[in-house]
C-alpha cells in the first residue's frame, strides 16, 4: 500500500515538474520572439528615419517606398540610391537608435550599387557612441546604399531576459534533483526486496538444519536407542554434517562482512593454479555425482604457480564452480579451461544452464543477489557467493565478469595476476 502511494507522488511530481518546464519553455519563447519583433521594428523604424534625412540632406524630391530590408535577425540593408556621408550616416544612426532604445554594437557599411563592393564600414562600441570627434573620409559619389549589423543581438536579448533564463537553469536543477532523488529511491527499493529476500531464504537455509538438528537430538535422547548402534551412528552423523552446513552458512556471512568492512587478511604465497583448481572439483565430486553432472578440466597451465592467496583462491572457484551446478542444465556438464594472457592468468569456467537474462547479468555481483524464477526457495544459497568472487578478485588485484551468457549457458571469466 505504501509503495503504490510513494510512487503516485512520484508519477504526480514528475507530471507537475514536466509541466512547469513546458510552461516555462514555451512562455520563454514566446517572450523571446516578442522582444525580437520589437527590436526590428525599433531598428527598421530608426533606419527609415535615417534613411529619409539622408534623402532630405541631398535635397532628391523621391523616395524609396520600402527602402529598409531586413536579411536576417540581426543584418539589415538601407537602399538609398544617393550620396551618403560616413560621419553623416554615423551621428543619424546613433541618434536614430538611441531614440527607440536600442542601445547595441552595431557594425555599418556602405556599398557602390554600381558594382556591389564595400566602400566603407566601421564599427561602433555602444560605450563610445558618445566619443564622435572621429573624422571620415568623403565619399562624392550619389548612387550607395549602406548596411548594419547587430552582432550581438542575441546575447542583449538573454541577458534581457536574465531573470527568466536564471528560473529554467534552477527548475533544470530542481528535475535533477528530484530524478535522483526518484532514482535513489527506487534503488533502496530495489535493495530492500534483495534484503528482504535474503532475510526469508537464510531463516529458510537455517531453519532446515536446525530442524534436523533438533529432531535427531530428540530420538538420541530416547534411552532405547543405545541398543541400536547402528540407528544412534545414523543420527549422529545428520547431526555432525547439519552442524558444518550451520558453521559453512556463518563464514559465509562472516566473509561477506569482512569484504565489506575491507579488513580481509591476505596471505599470499606460490599458488600451482591447476593442482588448486583439481582440490576445488574434488571437494565438489559428491555434488556432481548426486546431480549426475560432470566436469571437464583443461590443464595448460600445469606447473605454473600465481602468487596469490590460496585460500581465497580455492574459495572463488569453488563458488564459481558450487554457481555452475546450481544453474547448469540437467545434467549439468561444466567445462573449465586456464590460459596465460601476458601477465595474467584467466580461468573460464562455463555451463550448459539456460542462461542469465541481459537485465539480471549486471546485477549478479551484487550482495544479496540471486538468479530466480519462480519461488525464492528454488535455488539454494544467500546470494553471497558471486558477491564474494568480485570483492575477493579486487583485492587481489583482477576481476572476474561475464563473458557470455545465452540460452546455450553461460561462460565465466576470472582473471588474476601476480598480487605484488
Amino acid at each position: 500500500m505504501q509503495g503504490k502511494i510513494i510512487s503516485r507522488i512520484i508519477i504526480l511530481g514528475t507530471i507537475a515538474l514536466i509541466g512547469m518546464l513546458i510552461v516555462q519553455s514555451i512562455w520563454l519563447s514566446r517572450s523571446l520572439d516578442s522582444r525580437k519583433r520589437q527590436f526590428t521594428q525599433n531598428v527598421q523604424a530608426a533606419l527609415r528615419a535615417t534613411s529619409e534625412a539622408i534623402i532630405s540632406s541631398n535635397e532628391a524630391n523621391s523616395k524609396q517606398m520600402h527602402p529598409v530590408e531586413q536579411l536576417s535577425s540581426n543584418y539589415f540593408v538601407v537602399m538609398i540610391n544617393g550620396a551618403i556621408q560616413p560621419e553623416t550616416l554615423k551621428t543619424l544612426l546613433i541618434r536614430e537608435l538611441t531614440l527607440r532604445n536600442v542601445n547595441l554594437d552595431f557594425e555599418f557599411s556602405i556599398y557602390d550599387c554600381s558594382n556591389e563592393k564595400l566602400v566603407f564600414g566601421n564599427y561602433i562600441s555602444n560605450e563610445a557612441k558618445q566619443k564622435l570627434g572621429t573624422e571620415f573620409p568623403e565619399i562624392n559619389k550619389d548612387d550607395y546604399y549602406f548596411s548594419v549589423l547587430f552582432p550581438s543581438i542575441s546575447f542583449q536579448l538573454i541577458q534581457e531576459m536574465q531573470i527568466w533564463v536564471i528560473s529554467i537553469i534552477i527548475l533544470l536543477i530542481i528535475v535533477i534533483i528530484f530524478s535522483y532523488t526518484v532514482y535513489a529511491l527506487f534503488k533502496q527499493k530495489r535493495l530492500s526486496e534483495i534484503q528482504k529476500d535474503f532475510i526469508n531464504n537464510m531463516t529458510h537455509e537455517f531453519k532446515t538444519p536446525l530442524t534436523a538438528i533438533s529432531v535427531c537430538a530428540e530420538v538420541i535422547s530416547d534411552k532405547n536407542i543405545l541398543n541400536d548402534q547402528e540407528r544412534l551412528w545414523q543420527y549422529t552423523s545428520i547431526i555432525h554434517k547439519e552442524a558444518e552446513r550451520l558453521a559453512g552458512h556463518v563464514q559465509k556471512l562472516l566473509q561477506a562482512s569482512k569484504i565489506e568492512q575491507k579488513v580481509v587478511q591476505l596471505n599470499i604465497s606460490e599458488v600451482e593454479v591447476s593442482s588448486l583448481i583439481n582440490e576445488c572439483i574434488e571437494q565438489l565430486k559428491p555434488v556432481f555425482e548426486k546431480a549426475g553432472g560432470r566436469v571437464t578440466f583443461t590443464e595448460n597451465l600445469k606447473g605454473l604457480k600465481l602468487r596469490t592467496d590460496a585460500f581465497h583462491l580455492g574459495n572463488m572457484i569453488y563458488n564459481l564452480l558450487d554457481n555452475a551446478i546450481k544453474y547448469g542444465g540437467d545434467p549439468a556438464l561444466i567445462e573449465i579451461n586456464s590460459a596465460t594472457n601476458g601477465n595474467e592468468v584467466q580461468i573460464s569456467i562455463s555451463d550448459n544452464g539456460g542462461g542469465i537474462l541481459k537485465k539480471q547479468q549486471q546485477n549478479i555481483f551484487e550482495r544479496f543477489f540471486r538468479v530466480t524464477s519462480g519461488d525464492i526457495h528454488d535455488v539454494k544459497g544467500f546470494g553471497l557467493g558471486l558477491f564474494y568472487v568480485k570483492q575477493m578478485s579486487k583485492v587481489l588485484k583482477g576481476d572476474v565478469f561475464i563473458q557470455k551468457s545465452d540460452e546455450s549457458g553461460s561462460i565465466f571469466i576470472l582473471k588474476l595476476a601476480n598480487y605484488e
